[in-house]
């Protein structure tokens, strides 16, 4: 069996009229980490892809509390005047391709491109990890402000199952709200260095 570990990069949101294939029993699972409704710091999302992490690590990161769920208001709390958060760990979800019913996009932004800390990441699109030399291969890039949904992604990777035993999966390492990062809303990062 060889498994396949696709990651998206760029602002995701969820796509409010629902367009998504019909259901069938793929061998395609998409991972997210989070929940609806909430950011991903860039920082997270590039380093999951940057090393390639795959589930496992990423629930080990949020075991140990490594990868944190918290409020914009949480943070500046926490950096402006020390008062600790309440940590939570955000859900780690493995949706197989039959059970998927929301349809989410993948928007582009140059932008977001020239603030990349990993030179092998100054693209938005979806790559895969190519365990033969460890890199990262890219599928399709996409310009700045051009979309994809998640239905289109899915129909891409349903045409690249090669042998009955691939299996694909697919790590949403966006955010699943266009919306900006503030007050109360919550996001997905990396727990700052002092917090205990």
């Amino acid at each position: 069996m060889t498994i396949y570990r696709y990651y998206v990069r760029g602002h995701g949101w969820e796509e409010k009229s629902p367009n998504l294939p019909a259901s069938e029993d793929l061998a395609i699972d998409l991972i997210t980490v989070g929940m609806m409704g909430c950011t991903m710091s860039g920082h997270v999302a590039d380093t999951v892809i940057s090393q390639a992490w795959d589930s496992e690590k990423i629930k080990q990161e949020v075991t140990a509390e490594r990868l944190i769920y918290w409020t914009h208001d949480d943070r500046e709390n926490w950096f402006k005047r020390r008062i600790r958060p309440r940590l939570e760990k955000p859900k780690v979800a493995i949706n197989p391709y039959a059970t998927l019913n929301t349809n989410l996009c993948l928007g582009g932004d140059d932008k977001l491109n020239d603030l990349v800390e990993f030179p092998t990441l100054k693209k938005c699109g979806l790559c895969y990890f190519l365990p033969a030399t460890s890199t990262l291969q890219w599928v399709f890039t996409l310009e700045h402000r051009e979309v994809k949904s998640l239905a289109e992604i899915l129909e891409i990777l349903r045409n690249s199952l090669q042998g009955p035993e691939d299996v694909i999966q697919l790590y949403w390492t966006a955010c699943m709200d266009a919306e900006f990062w503030s007050g109360n809303r919550r996001a997905v990062g990396f727990r700052p260095e002092g917090l205990v």
